[in-house]
């Protein structure tokens, strides 16, 4: 395995911002143009020029595209991008150079440039002629009928694997800290299995994420070979490297192709699966040796990501819709008892109602200065430095957090008890609230690799991806199980029918119970909002 040179390698610091658009550097197996327009004078050309069309960089720069690719293919070309071809995902095939070379050519603009780029299709890994039921409408209605997310993944990985021919693909979630878990997979030789593992967020940083969410599908076809600078490097008048954000011949990184090799990985096609104009995941597909890919190729890949992030959004609709009703049929269900409760038997019943309700373990009311328990709880003067966070953190009368020791370190001291909560505002004038209390949930990571070594500092400082990705297991402590959007809501629509309630009733709810005691108004001084969780 290469090295990657210390003087170029990126420091620690350079990682987590290093601007991938603007590498200044394509794959070699393509060639890549920058134009003015409307002339069409070429301002920036790769430096392979001379290999693939027998003509220098030094001598196609400041000239008219036409002195690349003939008079004939240049009218085509003009006729091409008048035509609305750029709007299209379907490349013009051209035959450019001496040698009149077959190319697929791919253009798009960007920052005042029109940057083309021709991909030879000879050697690419293609479908053919393009079967519309074999290619498109099998993943599609084979994706149709999958119910669950599980198996949604499962099956987008085995039509990607099977079109595409890769020895590994496998579909990746990211979480709320965008970490990833690989949900399925599908192999067809043997390899090692990814399936159930987690990836730490620092193996796919932010600004390649978002760049994920731009353009949804990065090829890759060699990560040991040369990169190919773009002449001249920067753009005269911004001093500026030419932005290469939907170039498809971009080249990877240093970092990450040297992350690649350590996989044992030297080709791959990443295709972004967004859900809600989000990114949800990733769909990874993952080559032993080098291996190209022609543009219908990745199109259809890219329209079975598509298909998953829409089927995703569906199922999620759908379950969301099934426990809202759910609740509401529950809610409806709960609220005469809770409001007809006798005092002798106030709490108990309030306490149980809640839990039922929205899937606790404890709970703490405070009305009217009355403090009543159920359940798993903690005194409320320990609880009372994260209530008072929560309360600043509420929107619509309603926080939560699944790390109650982030939001105040006192919350170390309970958290076999309560590790999350969920804050209702009631009255803030009062201090009225109901906190609903989740026991530690202590979780079991499997991380590809050791989480705490993702990557290994070597000489000079200088940072090297990790090159170990063996399972290893790691032990969460101090987290309840998650709140989710749909827990939250519920809790809204709870504090609604609470709020409406008679006075009468409200008044009756406060009835001591297992253990009451009265508590002093609350302190109203802000508190500084602390970070999300």
């Amino acid at each position: 395995m290469d090295d990657v040179d210390d003087e170029t390698s990126p420091d620690i610091d350079d990682c987590a911002r290093e601007p991938i658009h603007v590498i200044g550097n394509i794959q070699s197996h393509g060639l890549l143009l920058a134009l003015s327009e409307p002339d069409l004078i070429v301002r920036h050309v790769s430096a392979n020029v001379e290999t693939l069309l027998d003509i220098s960089a030094e001598s196609l720069l400041d000239q008219s595209l036409e002195v690349a690719v003939g008079p004939s293919q240049f009218e085509t070309f003009r006729a091409y991008i008048s035509s609305g071809g750029l709007n299209t995902a379907n490349p013009l095939r051209m035959h450019v150079g001496t040698r009149a070379l077959t190319v697929d050519c791919l253009a798009h603009r960007q920052d005042g440039a029109l940057i083309i780029e021709f991909e030879v299709p000879h050697g690419a890994r293609s479908l053919g002629p393009v079967n519309i039921t074999e290619h498109v409408r099998l993943p599609f209605s084979r994706m149709e009928r999958e119910a669950d997310i599980a198996q949604l993944s499962a099956t987008a990985a085995s039509e990607i694997q099977r079109l595409s021919g890769f020895a590994r693909v496998i579909v990746y979630r990211f979480d709320e800290g965008w970490d990833g878990d690989v949900l399925a997979e599908a192999a067809s030789m043997p390899t090692r299995s990814y399936l159930g593992l987690r990836f730490p967020a620092g193996d796919i940083p932010a600004q390649v994420r978002k760049l994920f969410l731009i353009n949804p599908v990065r090829a890759i076809a060699d990560a040991g070979s040369m990169p190919v600078p773009i002449i001249p490097n920067v753009i005269p008048s911004t001093e500026k490297p030419l932005d290469l954000t939907h170039s498809c011949l971009r080249s990877p990184s240093p970092l990450h192709a040297e992350y690649m090799r350590n996989m044992g990985v030297q080709s791959s096609i990443t295709v972004s699966i967004i859900v809600r104009n989000r990114l949800w995941g990733l769909i990874l597909c993952h080559h032993p040796a080098p291996r190209r890919t022609d543009w219908a190729l990745r199109l259809v890949c890219r329209h079975v990501g598509e298909m998953l992030g829409s089927r995703i959004a569906t199922v999620n609709e759908r379950n969301a819709l099934h426990e809202r009703l759910a609740f509401r049929t529950l809610l409806d269900k709960c609220m005469p008892t809770m409001a007809a409760a006798r005092p002798a038997v106030d709490a108990a019943t309030q306490g149980a109602r809640y839990l039922e309700l929205l899937n606790s373990d404890g709970v703490i009311s405070c009305i009217g200065g009355v403090v009543s328990f159920y359940g798993a709880t903690v005194a409320e003067a320990l609880l009372r430095p994260v209530i008072g966070e929560l309360r600043e953190l509420a929107v619509l009368g309603v926080a939560s957090s699944r790390v109650l020791s982030e939001l105040h370190v006192t919350a170390e001291r309970y958290t076999a008890n309560a590790s999350g909560a969920l804050y209702i505002g009631l009255d803030e004038q009062c201090g009225d609230y109901v906190l609903l209390l989740r026991r530690e949930h202590v979780e079991t990571i499997t991380w590809a690799g050791d989480r705490e070594k993702d990557v290994s500092a070597a000489a000079q400082g200088k940072l090297r991806p990790r090159t170990s990705f063996a399972p290893w297991r790691e032990t969460v402590r101090g987290h309840s199980r998650p709140w989710t959007e749909n827990d939250l809501d519920n809790a809204r629509l709870l504090r609604e029918r609470l709020l409406r309630m008679p006075a009468s009733e409200t008044s009756r709810r406060t009835q001591p119970s297992v253990r009451v005691f009265r508590s002093p108004r609350p302190n109203h001084q802000r508190h500084p909002v602390p970070r999300s969780t």
